[in-house]
């Protein structure tokens, strides 16, 4: 696979951090996940229990602004992704609704990634060890953005609320379990990217633990030139904060 020339150095990352947000002002949400999981636990149940909760990289955002050996284009800006678990019998067994948030610095208003605020439903694949997290959105997203992270208000839903979402959001994911947690890889998806306005293959790559995730996320062309990256080619270290 070919990327981009140029200077690319990894930021440093170090520990956790402590955010406190809602979608309108800067305020705890109150989540109450039960992150304990177990060995023991069917793995598609240990998955769904270590998803569910609230992810930051405040840490590594914060760390990369002290680095003047980066440019500010290598420099990671602020992610938060929370995922709840809803009652959804009728899409499944397992659903987590999920929302991603940026900001560029501590002082800049949140945005809300609209595209990204996703139903996400989880099955194992027969004859491996391995889970598939597939996603839609709401057809009716506006008016459950208010809400976007109560699990009360959230569920209930039917399959007919549903519809398959755009770009990146088509994706599924396949996860398989490690002795920490899991690996994540998307499978084969090419669609066209909000981001660049091209088509795109897209090369997603997670690593998911009790303490955060990591996401490496890539777009290439069909000659395999990386056109987007997450910055510095280094991923997000998402720490968990609830």
């Amino acid at each position: 696979m070919k990327t981009k020339t140029g200077n690319m150095k990894k930021s440093v990352l170090n520990g956790l951090f402590v955010l406190t947000l809602t979608l309108g002002c800067k305020q705890p949400i109150k989540l109450e996940p039960n992150n304990e999981t177990s060995l023991e636990e069917a793995p598609i149940e240990r998955l769904v229990t270590m998803f569910t909760g609230e992810f930051d990289n405040i840490a590594q955002m914060r760390a990369d602004q002290q680095l003047d050996s980066l440019t500010k284009e290598e420099k990671h800006g602020r992610l938060n992704r929370i995922f709840v678990r809803v009652d959804a019998p009728k899409v499944g067994k397992y659903v987590l609704v999920g929302t991603t948030r940026y900001n560029g610095y501590d002082d800049k208003p949140w945005y809300f990634d609209k595209t990204e605020f996703l139903v996400w439903t989880f099955t194992e694949d027969e004859g491996s060890n391995t889970i598939t997290m597939s996603p839609q959105k709401f057809k009716d997203l506006e008016a459950r953005i208010p809400y976007a992270t109560d699990p009360e208000k959230l569920s209930g839903f039917g399959p007919e609320d549903l519809e398959t979402g755009t770009s990146g959001a088509i994706c599924q994911i396949v996860w398989t379990p490690t002795e920490n947690g899991f690996t994540g890889k998307n499978k084969p998806c090419k669609v066209l990217s909000t981001t660049t306005g091209k088509l795109l293959n897209f090369d997603w790559s997670y690593e998911l633990h009790e303490k955060g995730m990591y996401a490496d996320v890539r777009g290439l062309d069909d000659e395999g030139n990386v056109v987007y990256s997450t910055p510095g080619n280094a991923p997000y270290q998402l720490d968990r904060i609830n």
